[in-house]
């Protein structure tokens, strides 16, 4: 059977994946199953919130979470994990994150950074995203929450977040640059 291997899950077929489909599932269009909570839920030392989607095709669910240390403001974490039905866990896809201290092993902690799920973590079963971009296309919480669901696609988000619709600065100083 192509595609599905016995390595792990205890003897039961798993769905292997290819970077091709993990990008499809990061971009595909989703709407909204779930909400989020009107207000963020602080828990464990850090604000949460979450919501679930489904892609607009319907083949596929997936869990947004949102979370904001209490403690300092510039480490957070917004990520998509995938909801598997060929395996009884979640795969977390992506994850944009902010500023959460450096440190020798972590210089991108130092920065605003997305990390992105691949196929060969996934299939070896090791489920940390640890293949990391720095960016500047965000510099602080509300502008992850932005930018994170432009990016994943997420229809009709504005009526949850009021500020979706605002600029961020990267996007005033793209728009405003002399080309």
């Amino acid at each position: 059977m192509p595609g599905f291997s016995l390595a792990r899950g205890g003897g039961r077929l798993m769905k292997l994946y290819n970077d091709n489909e993990i990008a499809g599932l990061i971009y595909c269009p989703k709407i909204i199953v779930e909400p989020p909570a009107r207000q963020m839920k602080a828990e464990r030392g850090s604000y949460r919130n979450g919501m679930l989607l489904r892609s607009k095709d319907g083949d596929s669910q997936f869990r947004v979470f949102i979370r904001q240390s209490v403690d300092f403001e510039e480490d957070f974490s917004v990520g998509l994990d995938y909801l598997s039905r060929d395996d009884s866990g979640s795969v977390c896809l992506t994850r944009y994150n902010g500023k959460h201290g450096g440190h020798e092993a972590h210089p991108h902690h130092l920065n605003c950074h997305i990390h992105i799920a691949r196929a060969v973590d996934i299939n070896a079963g090791i489920r940390m995203e640890k293949h990391i971009t720095p960016t500047i296309e965000y510099a602080s919480f509300y502008d992850a929450i932005r930018c994170f669901m432009k990016d994943v696609q997420v229809e009709g988000i504005e009526r949850y977040f009021d500020f979706i619709n605002q600029d961020t600065i990267y996007d005033v100083f793209m728009n405003n640059r002399q080309v």
